[in-house]
């Protein structure tokens, strides 16, 4: 009989041979999960890893079909995971993946020198495959979104899951009190953003074109799609101050760039054209762009003039996410690995800390007022309200269903009288079976 660990995650595999299982487990409470390897034959039991303080550590341990190795997720938080390899005999480990990254599920292809795993670097969920050589990695061309789970079997056939999300985009009236929906697609509507006339609202959807930003009126009416976007994926749409533009963040080939595209439909144009990753724009004042980026290797905030030119770097610090007031004053953003809202001050470069209860996996969920931020609390799945004044926060509005955390799911009205969010009303789920064509 062997012990349970004391402060396990409740994961472990069994060697091929059968003669060892992997686990994760902590010395207390307080430091992060490391990697444990016991002998099913003598006992004997080793620490294999040991991730630096501030992670929440190393979760799902998995052998090799050869057994040599062990794969597992090194996790700072739900929205920051690497993938890495551990060689049994030698003691080597070694980082698979370099981009921070939610990850959810990988596995071993059958000849052990490359990973399959689901990730979000590309929008929505995709399959990609790592090479354990270059550690370079590539989509999987094949399915189409929200494609989770990876599982190989030995003659390298695959599995996965394939997540059905019913999401439409409700209104919430905040004098009245009332919630109801705006559009009613049964598919994905998502990035609800209300132009700063108040006239229009641009949001993505899936159609038979793959995704696509429409415009419609502001009570839902005479929806249109603007785009014809040919990647794999685009989201979070903002418009420009004379409601006239679109900026957005479109993946194409699993790197991911700043367009613009006129509101009243034609062809989109790249602006960073980087191989890097660029996500999240946001006009601030003077036909500049703000914007999210990795170019460095750690993110950032970054502008550039509403033609592309003139790259520069405002703020690092794993900034993400960023929306700015209507004086062009003051960046509002989120952390790609830590809790909270920040702000910073664009004449003074001051950054402070607004509240700690923001989670980065719900970027897109907060909006700027004038006296203060609409925001999910993740936590408790419910709006609240934080005023800048008294620096507290006071409840809003609890939805019916859980928001999800795919690019901007909440929008405040000009006037500041109405809410959009984008709420999932029903969830499933498919296994899945890939065949050769």
């Amino acid at each position: 009989v062997i012990a349970a660990p004391d402060f396990s995650f409740g994961e472990f595999d069994i060697s091929p041979d059968e003669k060892w299982i992997a686990f994760n487990d902590r010395e207390d409470q307080l430091n992060p999960l490391r990697l444990k390897l016991i002998s099913l034959e003598t006992d004997e039991q080793k620490w294999l890893t040991n991730p630096e303080k501030g992670f929440n550590g190393d979760i799902h341990p998995t052998f090799s079909p050869d057994g040599l190795k062990l794969a597992f997720i090194r996790e700072k938080n739900s929205v920051s995971m690497t993938l890495w390899s551990f060689t049994i005999i030698s003691g080597e480990i070694e980082q698979v993946t370099s981009s921070n990254i939610s990850i959810n599920g990988f596995d071993w292809s059958t000849k052990a020198n490359s990973l399959f795993y689901a990730s979000d670097q590309s929008g929505l969920y995709k399959l990609w495959e790592v090479n354990l050589g270059n550690k370079e990695s590539n989509i999987v061309p094949v399915g189409d979104y929200q494609m989770v789970m990876p599982r190989v079997a030995q003659n390298g056939r695959m599995v996965y899951a394939k997540m059905k999300d019913n999401v439409n985009i409700w209104s919430y009236d905040l004098t009245n009190k009332i919630a109801e929906p705006w559009r009613s697609t049964n598919d994905l509507s998502l990035n609800p953003v209300f132009a700063p006339n108040g006239a229009r609202i641009c949001f993505t959807m899936k159609n038979d074109r793959g995704f696509q930003i429409w415009v419609a009126d502001s009570d839902g009416s005479k929806a249109v799609p603007i785009t014809n976007f040919t990647g794999e994926y685009l989201s979070a749409p903002r418009w420009s101050p004379d409601s006239q533009t679109i900026v957005f963040q479109g993946f194409w080939k699993g790197s991911s760039d700043i367009y613009k595209v006129n509101a009243l439909g034609g062809v989109s144009e790249n602006l960073t054209q980087s191989e890097a990753d660029d996500h999240t724009p946001v006009f601030g004042n003077r036909n500049q762009i703000y914007f999210s980026s990795n170019r460095t290797g750690k993110w950032g905030i970054w502008k550039m003039d509403d033609d592309g030119t003139h790259k520069v770097q405002v703020l690092g610090n794993n900034a993400f996410g960023p929306q700015i007031n209507k004086a062009g004053t003051t960046l509002f953003y989120s952390k790609k690995q830590g809790n909270g809202l920040w702000s910073y001050n664009v004449a003074t470069g001051e950054e402070q800390l607004i509240t700690e209860s923001f989670h980065p996996m719900y970027w897109g969920a907060f909006a700027v007022a004038d006296g203060g931020l609409y925001y999910l609390n993740a936590k408790n799945n419910s709006f609240e309200y934080f005023e800048f004044k008294s620096g507290k926060s006071s409840f809003v509005y609890q939805p019916l269903a859980r928001i999800p955390r795919l690019g901007i799911t909440m929008n405040l009205s000009p006037d500041s009288r109405h809410m959009l969010f984008s709420q999932i009303d029903e969830h499933d789920a498919d296994i899945m079976l890939l065949v050769e064509e």
